[in-house]
């Protein structure tokens, strides 16, 4: 919609000019709501039907419209409807202009979706006033769908700029990572420990930034319902497995496996990482405590338990912690979130058709949990089961 005033750039002031519709069948009620409308410097056409009114919106898009009940073929409560079941419109004020003042002509009205009311004979003073009203009440919402069309472009430019930084990050990462991985093999051979170990620590480094690279493209992909599924049957305990490989490492932390014998249809890549960024949220915060995975089936589903004994989830948060960017602060002001990771873990819960959430354990720890169908189908694409290695 063109913007009230073609000299301002943005939203018009609150009490600039604006166009107004005037509907009405008689020509001398259309000339006096027409000349009020003059005398105040909006800019005012006229139709002396719904028929034409159409023909004048689809070409000139009005601010307000005044418009009157009584008239022949489409009378002024289903042009109202009609108009106010128009995206397009929807948000224009209507005021409905008649001789009846009876409440159930009123009840009619604000039923088809009118935002004012005018009663003949019209008091001059009045219209000013209710055109002025209904032309604030649209520029208010003109000014925030502007302002979330603005932010909404910003997010996007946002995003689109952090896409191409961290898809250009890949690379010099990967080669840092088999250099690193070369220096380790040849501080071995030549029994250089301390140059060894404190490679490896540099190679475990860069692993973690490449993972985190990774979960944010994947995120983006995830968002833009570009990220390809790809659905193959699998023993949960394999993709577990996958998950707990990424992140564990033995010894450190006792971690506990009660998974059943079943075969699940997900992505298995997708899945595994889930898992991972559940666990290692868990080896971040009850670092060296025991962690027990589960799964329960019930019906056609199964949810993934993961269960930490750490500082515990306040279900207040709870949640919060899955949104983008989330960073929420628990007792003694230690963050139960790991951003993005959390994040990724609900765009995967999402794609799978499942949920996932996080709750207080008794009497210390927090359980993150993911339920999900056995076996997920999209419809979009036939899903047949892979056999396992």
């Amino acid at each position: 919609m063109p913007p009230a005033s073609p000299d301002v750039p943005g939203s018009a002031r609150p009490d600039a000019p604006g166009r107004i519709l005037v509907v009405d069948d008689m020509e001398a009620n259309r000339q006096l709501l027409s000349d009020c409308v003059s005398v105040m410097g909006h800019e005012c056409r006229m139709a002396g039907s719904a028929e034409e009114a159409l023909q004048i919106i689809a070409a000139w898009m009005p601010d307000v419209i005044l418009l009157d009940i009584m008239m022949p073929t489409i009378n002024g409560l289903d042009l109202c409807r009609m108009l106010k079941a128009d995206p397009a419109m929807m948000m224009v004020p209507i005021i409905l202009v008649t001789a009846m003042n009876e409440r159930a002509t009123r009840i009619k009205g604000i039923d088809a979706g009118a935002n004012d009311f005018l009663t003949k004979p019209v008091d001059t003073y009045e219209v000013v006033l209710r055109i002025r009203n209904a032309l604030r009440s649209k520029r208010l919402y003109d000014d925030t769908r502007q302002a979330h069309q603005r932010l909404a472009e910003l997010e996007q430019l946002r995003d689109s700029m952090t896409h191409m930084l961290v898809h250009d990050l890949r690379g010099p990462l990967q080669g840092i990572g088999m250099s690193l991985e070369m220096i380790v093999e040849s501080a071995a051979k030549l029994e250089l420990g301390d140059i060894r170990d404190d490679a490896g620590e540099c190679m475990r480094t860069t692993q973690a930034l490449t993972e985190m690279v990774s979960t944010i493209l994947d995120v983006s992909r995830l968002e833009a319902a570009s990220m390809p599924i790809e659905l193959s049957g699998w023993p949960l305990r394999v993709i577990v497995d996958a998950g707990l490989a990424m992140v564990y490492q033995k010894g450190k932390t006792p971690i506990t496996c009660e998974l059943p014998e079943v075969t699940v249809t997900w992505d298995r890549h997708l899945m595994s990482r889930a898992i991972a960024n559940l666990v290692g949220n868990a080896l971040k915060y009850a670092p060296g405590d025991p962690i027990r995975i589960a799964g329960v089936i019930d019906g056609e589903e199964i949810t993934v338990q993961v269960d930490d004994c750490g500082p515990g989830v306040p279900s207040a948060v709870a949640e919060r912690l899955f949104t983008k960017f989330a960073a929420i602060s628990g007792p003694q002001e230690q963050r139960h979130s790991t951003g993005l990771g959390l994040f990724f873990c609900k765009q995967v819960a999402d794609v799978h058709g499942g949920t996932i959430g996080a709750m207080p354990r008794e009497p210390q720890g927090s359980r993150f949990w993911m339920r999900l169908p056995i076996t997920v189908v999209h419809q979009e694409q036939a899903v047949q089961d892979v056999p396992v290695p």
